[in-house]
């Protein structure tokens, strides 16, 4: 039975490299990784820029943990009792990352019996420089190491799907359902290579059957590890007695909220031009143009390579169809999050998209394998190469905004806080107080950096994001408690709700102006600058 299982175990693993040749491989994927991802990421892992949400989640406490529980995302409270403290520490949260990148680049290595060193670095840039990392790094460094992990096991499941049949499909619906429960967005990272891999199969000469019915398999894993996620998910709430949460897009409960939705046709519209509007809707931030007309390159350099498939006497009508309907659906594949979410994905949903910059290298690397040239797979790395240029860029820039930001918040709140504990009746920690306008006080945006406010997580001139919701409230807490590290009390958040709209608070100046901090009913109202629509309480 051992020397069954090891055979079985040997002919589902092994690709025709020595342990010496993996072991090479393994050392490449983490070079090639580090590379890029220290090139583009390391001023933000080095860095303590902290804002917007990872104020909250500086330390991992009960709010964070009830928070990500309501998202349905009850893997990363696993995850950190397991992998890390729950404390939010640059430097290594970005090595972790990498870490996992690297690991996940090698499988994808395994699956496609990928070789070549240039084409590994390119497939490794695509992977650590893309503006869903970026996001990531710049605001919320505090979980990205395990949406890395997540991608991991995405990639850790159509691996077994594709190479250890039944098994590895039961193996991989587990691991689906683990993704699901760490950010269920990488779903969809799933699907792509599902797709991918099935496209690759084709290109490499397999029959439609041979590719048919473990497409369907994969819709078997899929299916089932969907409803492993959804079992758990039904028995934490039990257990916890926690409301999920699903009008949030983080979150692909809006589905689940009873409320009606858009219609079939209309959301898979809404997929599609998601998609494009990625890609073609806006011009690149360091490149402009030249960042659309390198897309507009990788798609035609697609378009040929499809074309020259379906030219080739030696395929089948049901391996060219199937290729097709595959393609047609990779748009659906990469924005699954957008589909069950009824909204635009955000950056930090969107990691799948830029896995179709890698599509005219796989469409190249399998037709390359029955004798086409590798002029489509060199031109095509050229153009990636650029766009990853503009992303290491882009990252750096964003970091450097964010920095900026960081800095010019502390000295105005030191300065605020000043004149707070300057008041006459002013007593530390106990005179309930009230911020309002804090979004409004800096001259922003910073200019030069004016394309930078368009990613997720980076819209705000200020480390303070401005907000009715309780859960930003609750990071003007997180600043005074971690980044000044003073004793303040802020009033309840309802008094806080209904002071920033209240005719008394209009009516007073806004700071450094005198009588920007006022007593209103027993609270010090400190008026920063003018609130926003953002903090107007929504209707119902």
């Amino acid at each position: 039975m051992r020397d069954t299982w090891n055979a079985y175990w040997h002919r589902s693993w092994d690709d025709g490299l020595s342990p010496q040749e993996e072991k090479n491989l393994l050392l490449r994927c983490f070079a090639f990784v580090f590379l890029w991802g220290l090139l583009a990421h390391a001023y933000g892992f080095m860095q303590d820029s902290f804002s917007h949400d990872v104020l909250n989640a500086l330390y991992a406490d009960g709010v964070e943990v009830y928070w990500k529980m309501q998202l349905g995302r009850f893997g990363t409270v696993l995850y950190r009792r397991l992998i890390r403290l729950p404390l939010t520490m640059p430097w290594l949260l970005g090595v972790l990352s990498l870490g996992w990148m690297s690991l996940a680049l090698f499988l994808t290595a395994k699956l496609f019996r990928l070789r070549s060193k240039a084409l590994l670095l390119v497939i490794a840039g695509a992977a650590a420089v893309n503006l869903s990392v970026s996001a990531m790094t710049a605001t919320y460094l505090y979980e990205m190491d395990m949406n890395m992990f997540a991608l991991l096991a995405a990639i850790a499941a159509v691996f077994l799907w594709a190479r250890f049949g039944w098994l590895g499909t039961a193996l991989g619906a587990l691991l689906t359902a683990g993704v699901m429960s760490l950010y269920q967005s990488f779903l969809s990272v799933v699907i792509t290579l599902v797709i991918f891999y099935s496209l690759w199969q084709l290109l490499t000469g397999a029959k439609f059957k041979a590719v048919f019915l473990p497409g369907l398999r994969s819709l078997v894993m899929i299916g089932l590890g969907g409803g492993v996620y959804y079992a758990l998910l039904r028995l934490m709430v039990r257990l916890k007695d926690i409301p999920l949460d699903t009008g949030s897009t983080n979150s692909i409960y809006q589905a689940l909220a009873g409320e009606k939705g858009p219609g079939l046709w209309e959301k898979l519209c809404l997929v599609y031009e998601n998609v494009w509007q990625s890609f073609f809707g806006g011009e690149g931030i360091f490149l402009d143009r030249l960042s659309l007309y390198c897309h507009a390159a990788l798609l035609l350099l697609s378009a040929v390579l499809l074309l020259l498939f379906l030219l080739r006497g030696r395929t089948g009508w049901g391996e060219k169809l199937l290729a097709l309907a595959l393609l047609t659906l990779l748009p659906l594949a990469v924005n699954t999050a957008c589909f069950f979410s009824l909204k635009d994905a955000h950056d930090l949903m969107k990691y799948a998209f830029w896995l179709l910059w890698l599509l005219p290298l796989l469409l190249g690397c399998g037709l390359t394998g029955l004798g086409q040239k590798k002029v489509f797979r060199v031109l095509a790395g050229l153009v990636l190469l650029v766009l990853l240029w503009d992303n290491v860029q882009t990252a750096n820039a964003l970091y450097v905004k964010k920095d900026l930001e960081q800095e010019a918040t502390l000295s105005l709140m030191t300065r605020v806080l000043g004149r707070v504990e300057a008041e006459p009746d002013y007593v530390p920690g106990e005179t309930p107080v009230v911020f309002v306008g804090t979004d409004g006080a800096l001259n922003g945006p910073l200019y030069g950096f004016e394309r930078y406010y368009e990613i997720t997580g980076a819209e705000y001139p200020t480390a303070l994001q401005y907000s009715h919701a309780t859960y930003y409230y609750n990071t003007y807490a997180a600043y005074f408690r971690y980044v000044l590290n003073t004793r303040i009390r802020l009033a309840d958040v309802r008094i806080w709700q209904a002071m920033q709209w209240d005719e008394r608070v209009e009516a007073m100046p806004a700071y450094p102006a005198a009588g920007c901090l006022q007593e209103i009913d027993g609270v010090l109202v400190v008026k920063v600058g003018e609130p926003s629509e953002y903090s107007r309480p929504r209707e119902g």
